[in-house]
């Protein structure tokens, strides 16, 4: 790779991201929490929350409602 092969990669990534930044701003509500909570759900299938950490009961009541109004 040269120095001009270089450059085109990180103005790829720079296009890329423009295109993430569209896509956020278009996105509904209901799509960023639905993401949201995946995201959550992930984290804590791997592990990734502390296992210390007391659960919110209000929290999980709103995930469940969400989830069951909008399957």
């Amino acid at each position: 790779m040269d120095t001009n092969d270089c450059q085109e990669y990180l103005n790829r990534w720079k296009l890329v991201a423009a295109v993430e930044q569209q896509e956020i701003r278009k996105a509904s509500f209901k799509l960023m929490l639905r993401q949201t909570f995946s995201i959550w759900d992930i984290g804590r299938s791997l592990g990734f929350s502390d296992r210390d950490e007391q659960p919110n009961p209000l929290w999980i009541q709103l995930q469940c409602k969400w989830k069951k109004h909008h399957a």
